[in-house]
């Protein structure tokens, strides 16, 4: 790319940096979810119950929520690129000390790093895509990041569940961690310096206040609560699953029961799905079907026979990834020119949900087994489904507020 010629399928240089951005999508997300198969075996060698170990994940999206609106307006004095390049080290660097953490709080410290460097990840990678590449290659370029996206969160399950069983869990990060390095390497040698990004100064007290201003409206509050919710209830399916399958009547190992987040292909289909289902039918038809999809792969989980547990996860994958595709796009749209706000407004609440009922569920894990994790999800479903009308609602004008 020359100049500020924005990049086109036909330029030299746009299938190197589409690899970059899938790179990134990949290394974000086999990064953060490759603990969730590794539970079972942290709570093991480290004397702890399933909520506990679920805190080597919930711990992570808890602070990549809370950092997220921190680190936006600091990653706009810099070019991107660079951002992107240390971001991606300190993951790196951050699963390296995980696996050689020789205790569980310098475990979930070093988990903790993980989700600072993350938080700088997703919303450059995007503003990257978008300020680089031609308008008209926009949406096909968007589209192969969110797929690296899926991929890395499916890969980096599956991969972790199968190097655990040979390796145990500590081999199974380092797998991870190479990985992650590779896709350092390729970001590194394949994104072209930017020259469509000009730095600014962002000041963080007036951003955030601009982010509380938002969440007044009670439309994204609500597709933000929805988000959370749907988010927590997804998260603790695949968290506490793994226990269930590992104990009797099942006895499966750490690598079939990895197998099981192959069911991620249902969330890449469920993604472009609830998009064009939003786009036929609007919001009111849409996300009742998704939630709906999400409610019956729940209530299939609670038959105790492989066939329809299988099953019920890819079917509450898919009408996940359908509500989750709905409510981003709602909540573009309701921003108007505040998008990012907006955005990072739903994404906070989305990784609160997540870490929240990750590790709450377990105790409904522990103390009722899987009808509670059940009984707990879809509960939060129903809520979710409860917050839909009003969310609806046209935004308030000014003279409104």
């Amino acid at each position: 790319m020359t100049g500020n010629t924005p990049l086109a399928p036909s330029a030299p240089g746009y299938n190197r940096f589409a690899a970059a951005m899938i790179a990134v999508g990949i290394a974000t997300f086999a990064h953060l979810y490759c603990v969730q198969p590794l539970l079972p075996l942290l709570a093991e060698s480290f004397s702890l119950s399933p909520s506990s170990s679920s805190l080597s994940l919930s711990v992570t999206t808890l602070i990549l929520a809370v950092a997220l609106p921190l680190v936006g307006p600091l990653t706009e004095r810099t070019n991107r690129r660079r951002v992107l390049q240390i971001a991606l080290a300190g993951a790196t660097l951050a699963t390296l000390a995980s696996l050689l953490s020789p205790s569980w709080p310098l475990l979930l410290i070093a988990r903790a790093a993980l989700g600072i460097a993350l938080a700088a990840l997703p919303a450059n990678a995007m503003a990257l895509i978008a300020e680089e590449v031609d308008p008209r290659a926009l949406g096909r370029l968007m589209g192969l990041y969110l797929a690296g996206t899926v991929f890395g969160g499916m890969s980096g399950r599956v991969l972790a569940g199968f190097l655990a069983d040979w390796l145990g869990w500590r081999g199974a990060l380092a797998g991870i961690d190479l990985v992650g390095l590779v896709c350092l390497l390729v970001f590194w040698r394949c994104c072209p310096t930017p020259q469509g990004f000009t730095p600014r100064r962002i000041a963080l007290r007036p951003y955030l206040s601009a982010m509380l201003h938002h969440a007044r409206d009670p439309g994204l509050r609500n597709f933000a609560l929805m988000g959370g919710l749907l988010m927590g209830q997804f998260v603790a399916t695949y968290n506490y699953l793994g226990f269930r399958l590992l104990a009797p009547p099942f006895n499966l190992d750490h690598k079939t029961v990895g197998l099981l987040f192959l069911t991620y292909v249902a969330g890449m289909v469920g993604t472009t799905v609830g998009g064009r289902w939003l786009d036929r039918w609007g919001a009111g038809r849409a996300l009742p079907l998704a939630l709906a999809l999400t409610a019956a792969g729940q209530g299939a989980l609670l038959i105790d026979h492989l066939v329809p547990i299988a099953g019920g996860v890819a079917l509450m994958t898919f009408g996940f990834f359908a509500a989750h595709a709905c409510l981003s796009t709602l909540v573009g749209r309701r921003g108007g020119e505040s998008k990012s706000r907006t955005v990072a407004l739903y994404l906070i609440a989305y990784y609160i949900g997540s870490s929240a009922l990750g590790a709450g569920l377990g105790y409904a894990w522990s103390g009722f087994g899987w009808p509670g994790v059940a009984a707990a999800a879809l509960t939060a479903i129903a809520v979710s489904a409860l917050l839909l009308r009003p969310a609806l609602r046209p935004a308030p004008t000014k003279s409104d507020s």
